[in-house]
């Protein structure tokens, strides 16, 4: 996996693993999460392993690989637009 250096604000250093990004909907009562993506890093200088050359490119688990990669904002631009895309096609 595409394990990284986070920095961790609490505690002011880098730890290795993962940030976790939700898209979550509220009415004030209840609480839904709607989608998620896990984001490694997008310095490659952060990350501790790359992807493999030997995982296949068709698979689901490389395109996963390729959104962890992605910078925080432009992947919670595209949770947005994923969400509202398969909500609302005709």
């Amino acid at each position: 996996m595409l394990l990284a250096r986070v920095y961790d604000h609490v505690e002011h250093k880098y730890q290795k693993g993962f940030t976790l990004l939700t898209l979550d909907w509220s009415d004030g009562y209840r609480f839904i999460p709607k989608g998620l993506n896990m984001i490694s890093s997008a310095v490659k200088s952060n990350c501790y392993q790359e992807i493999s050359e030997h995982t296949d490119h068709r698979t689901n688990a490389y395109k996963a690989r390729l959104a962890s990669m992605t910078p925080k904002t432009d992947a919670a631009i595209l949770l947005i637009k994923k969400r509202f895309r398969l909500r609302y096609q005709s």
